[in-house]
């Protein structure tokens, strides 16, 4: 069951509904619980640690723990989920917040700095590549945080010796296929138009495998803020 949930349920659904409602209002989210020290301990445990069989209760160990210090009538009771009517009232929010959850657009980098009247012109599609000037880092089966902060330190010294540099290209010119549970995007007629360079760096090691963007309103037209479906908020 902690093999299923790990693989399906947790990147599949719950850490995707956590990552869009907190992108949605600029909010960094974390879960303890999925730090991959906590997780491997877990994965560690005897099933008997976590399960008991007699009354099909799990969270044994945190049950114990929450002994000590609250009453037992705060947690000792049936999880109780959403109803379906807040179910659909979500949903439908969701889908009018956010027509398109799976892509972030780019006008808000396209408006830094942009005159107050100055008509906003933001391309459809961006990508990131390192730049073939960065070094490779070697090692088997390496975490992409291991390898962004080798880029910038050496192991074991917080001082940033070096840099890390990606290209920037755009595009408005991408097309998509497939089902809503595995869409496809293929790009065409990329144009470079800069660099990004940072000198220092930070990684999270809390079970998150992804790089997190902000979530801004979605617009039906990017390079009109009339047609935003939201205010965004800032952080």
């Amino acid at each position: 069951m902690m093999a299923l949930d790990t693989t399906t349920y947790l990147p599949d659904c719950i850490l995707t509904k956590l990552d869009r409602a907190s992108m949605a209002v600029s909010l960094e989210a974390r879960v303890p619980l999925l730090d991959h020290r906590v997780v491997e301990f877990a994965w560690r445990l005897p099933l008997a640690f976590k399960f008991k069989y007699q009354i099909f209760q799990e969270k044994q160990i945190l049950r114990r723990i929450l002994q000590k210090h609250i009453p037992p009538a705060l947690f000792e009771r049936p999880k109780r989920g959403f109803g379906v009517p807040i179910l659909l009232a979500t949903g439908a929010v969701f889908n009018r917040v956010d027509k398109e959850p799976l892509i972030r657009q780019l006008y808000p980098i396209a408006e830094l700095g942009k005159p107050a009247g100055q008509p906003t012109r933001a391309p459809q599609f961006m990508r990131l590549l390192v730049s073939a000037s960065q070094p490779r880092i070697d090692g088997d089966a390496l975490d992409f945080r291991d390898e962004v902060l080798a880029q910038i330190f050496d192991r074991g010294n917080p001082t940033p010796k070096r840099t890390l540099t990606f290209t920037i290209d755009v595009t408005d010119e991408g097309t998509t296929s497939g089902s809503p549970f595995r869409l496809r995007r293929t790009f065409e007629h990329w144009r470079r138009i800069g660099t990004l360079t940072f000198d220092n760096a930070v990684a999270s090691y809390n079970g998150d495998f992804v790089i997190h963007f902000n979530h801004p309103a979605w617009r039906e037209d990017r390079n009109d803020p009339r047609t935003a479906k939201r205010q965004t908020h800032s952080s």
